[in-house]
Formats: structure tokens, sequence, C-alpha cells
């Protein structure tokens, strides 16, 4: 039995130069060395699933080596054992189940001592005679770990019931080879995985929430942190819904309709995300956005006014080519307070939300207080933002489903003492 760290790059270059070989020999051994070295390099390159990977490997095998039985296992965690995952035999008849047709011992203490095993053999080689290894009638094995840096990823074992000796150290160090081109294709598809994932998440994040939040959540992400897990957060919640818009959809077609509301949002979107708000939803005509969740933010209220602001004179923008009658109004309710924030729905479908009465009473605030063209807010909002925006009573409301009465505010714009039209910007 031969057993060597694998891999053993500089015994293979030994066993190619070996002074006991002719030269003929010699060359055959060279090119057969940098042919494996080649393939499979190619193999890792081309191939494109982990699966298609180990298959080409297995083939590379069977094209360069006397095998028989070829098997690919991988180390599953949720089984604590070793998997078979690639299998390849010569005899096409051959219908041994792939669990059980190769020798556990030699996969066992391949893996287990990280080392790569050659048995000339093995029915005869005292450390596997097993009754796996006498029932399959087992001759030359050999078997290497696919080493990732000091984790192994699982075994390659090849083996044949026909000859003895029909291995050497030589191909002992080429499945070595393989066995290394397997453990970096394993690190490549869970790299390639990673990036889709990681690519998914910010495709989704982007339709929600501004470039630097997006980036904040998946440097979160990234470093182990779980930035969308549903929690408690203080935030500002607003509503801006098209004055009447149902009015209007009666007398336009529905392409037009579609056109008028894609322009409008779409322009309204921009803004929230400018400021830094998240999209928490479209419903019809009327946009809400959060402000301070996911990412928590101290200035969110102030974020959320400067919001509103800045959405009536995109307006107003709007508007300015239309005539008199096509003008659109929006009126805005926004109000500060405790909700639940993160990834919520059902097990087939979640989105990011906010839940909670402070949503509520700033949707109420924005139905059944705000006036056309008004941007209101609630007492709590007011005084969180009263140093920078001025402000006008409107009244004192106790809105359907709020047990409190509350006190509202009209913002009518910066503050002459402090024009200041953001929240100062975030340190980085």
């Amino acid at each position: 039995m031969k057993v060597r760290a694998a891999v053993d790059f500089t015994e293979l270059a030994n066993q190619t130069n070996s002074g006991a070989l002719d030269q003929g020999a010699k060359v055959d051994r060279m090119r057969k060395m940098l042919d494996v070295l080649s393939d499979s390099s190619e193999a890792l390159l081309s191939c494109s699933s982990l699966d298609d990977m180990l298959r080409r490997v297995l083939d590379l095998a069977f094209g360069h080596l006397p095998v028989e039985r070829g098997f690919i296992m991988l180390w599953d965690a949720s089984k604590n054992d070793l998997v078979v995952k690639s299998v390849k035999r010569k005899k096409k008849a051959d219908t041994e189940s792939s669990d059980t047709a190769f020798s556990r011992t030699i996969v066992n203490d391949a893996y287990n001592k990280r080392v790569a095993i050659l048995t000339i053999d093995a029915q005869n080689d005292p450390r596997f005679m097993t009754l796996s290894v006498r029932t399959l009638g087992v001759r030359s094995a050999m078997a290497a770990p696919l080493l990732n840096g000091e984790h192994v990823e699982g075994v390659i074992y090849v083996d044949t019931p026909l000859l003895v000796k029909a291995f050497d150290e030589f191909d002992l160090d080429l499945l070595s080879a393989l066995a290394n081109h397997v453990a970096v294709a394993i690190e490549r598809a869970r790299l390639q995985e990673s990036v889709v994932q990681q690519t998914l998440a910010r495709n989704r994040l982007e339709r929600y929430h501004s470039p630097a939040v997006v980036e904040r959540i998946v440097g979160g992400m990234a470093s182990g942190g779980d930035e969308l897990t549903a929690d408690e957060r203080d935030v500002t919640v607003l509503f801006a819904d098209m004055v009447g818009f149902t009015e209007r959809c009666e007398t336009m077609a529905p392409r037009a309709v579609a056109a008028m509301l894609n322009r409008y949002l779409s322009e309204m979107a921009e803004v929230i995300l400018r400021h830094e708000g998240t999209l928490d939803k479209f419903i019809g005509d009327c946009v809400m956005a959060v402000f301070g969740a996911p990412i928590a933010d101290e200035n969110h209220a102030r974020r959320a006014v400067a919001a509103a602001l800045d959405m009536r004179e995109a307006l107003t923008r709007l508007n300015a080519p239309l005539a008199e009658s096509a003008r659109m109004q929006f009126r805005v309710g926004i109000h500060s307070g405790k909700v639940i924030a993160g990834d919520l729905g059902s097990v087939r479908r979640s989105d990011f939300t906010v839940v909670g009465s402070t949503v509520n009473l700033a949707a109420r605030i924005e139905s059944s207080v705000a006036q056309p063209g008004q941007i209101v807010v609630s007492d709590v909002t007011r005084d969180a933002v009263a140093d920078q925006y001025d402000a006008k009573l409107v009244g004192e409301f106790t809105p359907k489903g709020i047990a409190r009465t509350v006190r509202c505010y009209e913002i009518t714009g910066r503050s002459v003492a402090r024009s200041v039209a953001t929240a100062p910007p975030r340190a980085s």
C-alpha cells in the first residue's frame, strides 16, 4: 500500500524524471502529466456546473488510467456523511448501486487522514480486507481527498477488479492532481452561487431602496449581519395620494391612464429614493414610503418631510407643460413612530414592509386630514422637524380606528432661519 500527502506535484515530477525509466517512458509520462493537467484545467474553466465538472474529471481518469469504476463523493453536512455525486463505470451492464460499489474503508481513510491512498492488491492488503473489498472483487484501488485549504470537500475514488498492480505511484499523483482541480471547482461553484445570490438580492433591494441604502444592506449581509430581520424600528411613514385619479380615469383611454400613472409614480419614486427612503408599495395611485428602515436613521423624519417638499416641486414640473384641466395634485400624510419592519408575508412569497399603528395613522392623516396640495404631519413628526421646517396648525383630529386625538400640522416650507434641504449626510 502507498500513502502520500495530496497533492504531491514534486513527487509527480520525480516519478516523471525517474532514472529507472528509459527516455521514451519519460517522454510518455511527461506528456500524460501535461495532458491531465491541461485537460482538467480546461474542464474547470469550461464546465457550466459542478456536476459537469465532476463528470469530466471522471472521464479524464478513465482516459488516462486503467480504471474500471470511478466515484466522486462530497461531504454532506446535513447527513454527516460522504455522498456520491458522480459515478462512472467501464462496463455499462454493471448495475451495482452507487453508494455501495466502492470500498468505504479506503474512502474513509483518504478523507479522515487527508492523504492519497494506493493499494496494489486490496484482497491481500491487511488494512483493507473488508467485506466490501471481497464482495466487489477490488484488486487495485486509489483514493485522493479533495483538499480546499484546511477543509476536505470529499474524495475521488477509482478501482479495478481485474488487475493486481494496475496502478503505480505516478498514477496516484495524477489522481491527486485531478482531486486538486475538483476542490478548486467546488470553491469556484460556491463563489458563483454566492455572486448569483448577491446579484438577485441586490436587484430585489434596488426595487425598494436607494443605491446608498442598498450598499449598506449588502455590506451588512456580507459581514454576517441580517439587516432584513423583522424587528421594531423608529421610522417615519409617508403616504402620497393623487387627488381625483378615479374620476379622471373615467374619461381617459387605458393606455393614457397607464402612461400618466407611470410618469407620476416614477418621478415620485426617484425623489423618495434620493432622500434614502424605502418604497414600501404602490397602492393604485398612492405611494407608501418609509424612512428609517431597513437601515436605522435618526434623521428619518427630516428626510421624509424633505422628500415630500421635493415631491411637490417635482409634481409642479410635471404639470408645467399640461393644460390646467390635466394637471395633477396630491395630498401627503406623514407620521413618525415605532413599527415592525422586515420581510413579511407567506412562506412562498414575502416582501419588505412595515406594519403597526404608525402606518395606520399616517394613512389616516393622508386620507382624512390632508387637502389637495397639502403636506400634513402629525404632532410627533412636527416636533422632530420644528427646527428646520415651518408648519401651521391644521387642527386636532381623532382619525377612524385611532384611539387618541392627534394634532396635525401643514408643512409650509423650509425654515427661514435654517434653510437646510435635507438631513446631514450620513457619516461614511
